[in-house]
């Protein structure tokens, strides 16, 4: 299936923008991704012609083609081993790039930009040493890696140089205007996640500070159409999320709330970032699902405590805040979102595949680190090129659903079925050896690797064939009860619609996880090579990608 997608042969009717990358680029400027339905050309149609071709003989000899006995099956199986093993030392004997670099690396070059594709297992150890390997020996001018920036700030360890600690980027932080009798100043906070709802909008009123409610967490009389000011560091015993301080302020009638922060530097990330058990907490207290009703600015210190002493000392009215919301790329999501999400990962098996990995203190993901590390190293930059989890689930639902054109497609996948096997047995010289790599990859894996993968594996496919086996069950049983199936053969009815929606699915989830992310991933190798000029970069991908990302490299170009 996977040759099908690496050809551009997919319908794009859902593409969604994508909102959360470094540096918020856009796809503009990209080549245009091909469109299945639109864009025929004689290759296409040469291309199906012989997968229908290719696959009708496939059907033919695995359905009428006679095997005499099982000692001939087990010499054909001898003979692919042999010719599989012959066809990758003809491939290392002839490389496509003279560099010494792992056999897992795929390599384009288009004019003068070259790149060098790692293809990674994530739970294998072998794979942050291709990437430190690879990076010594090309020596690029950036590394890319498969996440989004908000799954790498989630990988990422605590800092740890406290001689020299982190501070957020004065460009990223939201403004604040506060005037006063004799003149005004503009405070530099760190903004709430949710703010970019009122992006464009300005946010203005008195400021407020109530010396009885210095924590926003009671009810303040006339609070109506001000902003609030009050203060983050609360006892240990009160429990002040900055979405119940908003809720708080809303209820009174505020339209924002100002908190000012405690000793040390703002925070790095965006204000109410936390876990989906955080989150229920505060719903059970809010009872909203949505985002927190006005927007929250957490601004330093010393500027909050001058500010905090004027609105003491000046008379009502005097002291006057505006906000002026900035946009963010910083994805956000509701609770309900979130919630959907969660279940929906835990459903698909997803989330116990890795919530047992992450269970057993197997590491996931190390090669995207030890491509950041080692672009720290080399003073190069890291960039990340996926999609955010919120564009993820939007293409997993835009090719699941049974669309006339993500029928003809799973129909074609199916199709392309034998030469995507040929391929990915004899693997041409421009792909990447999946096979083959994985041999190497899995081979590093230690005995609790072995263990966990086995364990998660299990569960995963157990829990997705009960769910599929009970809504086949409840279909059956429907059909049953009005007489459109017969009782006898409701069995055979039930397994038949049973493959025949793992049919339809398989290559389906295959189009939204893998190839349509193959698709905005080279995009993004494009953008960003045109945007800071470089000329050799390493990519770094989970092996799935790598050969989509390579096709469309070699057929669009890097330029």
């Amino acid at each position: 299936m996977a040759a099908n997608t690496e050809m551009g042969l997919l319908p794009v009717d859902s593409r969604p923008t994508l909102g959360t990358t470094r540096g918020g680029d856009n796809l503009v400027d990209a080549p245009p991704e091909p469109n299945l339905w639109r864009d025929w050309t004689q290759e296409k149609v040469s291309i199906l012609a012989g997968d229908v071709m290719s696959f009708l003989v496939f059907v033919y000899c695995l359905m009428f083609v006679y095997i005499p006995s099982a000692s001939s099956f087990w010499y054909f199986l001898l003979g692919l081993v042999v010719a599989m093993v012959a066809w990758r030392r003809l491939r290392l004997k002839y490389p496509l790039h003279p560099l010494g670099i792992p056999y897992s690396v795929g390599y384009v070059k288009d004019g003068d930009r070259e790149m060098f594709l790692v293809a990674t297992l994530h739970i294998s150890p072998q794979s942050p040493r291709d990437v430190w390997a690879t990076v010594e020996a090309v020596n690029p001018d950036c590394t890319m890696i498969e996440l989004d920036e908000e799954r790498l700030n989630r990988m990422r360890a605590p800092p740890v140089d406290v001689e020299r600690p982190l501070v957020p980027n004065p460009l990223d932080l939201q403004p604040v205007v506060v005037t006063r009798p004799g003149g005004a100043d503009e405070l530099l906070g760190q903004r709430a996640y949710w703010n970019a709802e009122w992006a464009g909008d300005t946010v203005s009123g008195e400021m407020v500070y109530d010396p009885d409610n210095p924590f926003g967490l009671m009810p303040t009389a006339g609070m109506a159409n001000k902003i609030a000011l009050v203060e983050r560091l609360t006892p240990q015993e009160i429990w002040a999320p900055f979405a119940l301080r908003a809720e708080v302020a809303w209820k009174q009638g505020a339209k924002g709330v100002v908190v000012i922060n405690g000793p040390g530097r703002l925070p790095l990330g965006r204000l109410g970032g936390s876990a989906i058990e955080t989150d229920l907490k505060i719903w059970r207290q809010t009872r909203r699902c949505g985002f927190p009703p006005v927007p929250v600015v957490l601004v330093p210190q010393e500027e909050g405590e001058k500010i905090k002493q004027q609105c003491l000392d000046a008379p009502a009215g005097a002291i006057v805040a505006s906000i002026q919301i900035k946009d963010d790329v910083v994805p956000r999501r509701t609770l309900r979102r979130r919630v959907c999400q969660a279940c929906a990962l835990l459903l698909s098996g997803i989330g116990i595949l890795y919530g047992i990995i992450g269970c057993c203190q197997v590491d996931v993901g190390v090669e995207f680190l030890a491509a950041e590390e080692a672009a720290k190293a080399r003073r190069i930059p890291c960039l990340c090129i996926d999609v955010d989890l919120n564009s993820f689930w939007v293409r997993i639902l835009a090719v699941v659903v049974p669309y006339p054109s993500n029928i003809l497609n799973a129909l074609w996948c199916w199709l392309s079925f034998p030469r995507v096997a040929f391929q990915f047995f004899f693997p041409p010289r421009t792909y990447v050896d999946t096979f083959g790599s994985m041999f190497r990859l899995v081979a590093a894996f230690p005995l609790r690797t072995w263990a966990a993968f086995g364990a998660a594996g299990l569960a995963a496919s157990m829990v997705t064939g009960t769910i599929l086996s009970l809504l086949a069950s409840g279909v059956t049983q429907v059909g049953e009860s009005t007489g459109v199936v017969d009782e006898s053969s409701s069995m055979d009815f039930q397994l038949y619609l049973t493959a025949l929606v793992e049919f339809y699915a398989l290559p389906q989830i295959y189009t939204g996880v893998a190839a349509c992310r193959d698709e905005v991933m080279y995009q993004q190798v494009v953008t960003r090579n045109r945007k800071h000029g470089l000329k050799r970069s390493v990519v770094v991908v989970g092996a799935g990608h790598a050969n989509g990302i390579l096709q469309r490299a070699r057929d669009r170009g890097l330029n």
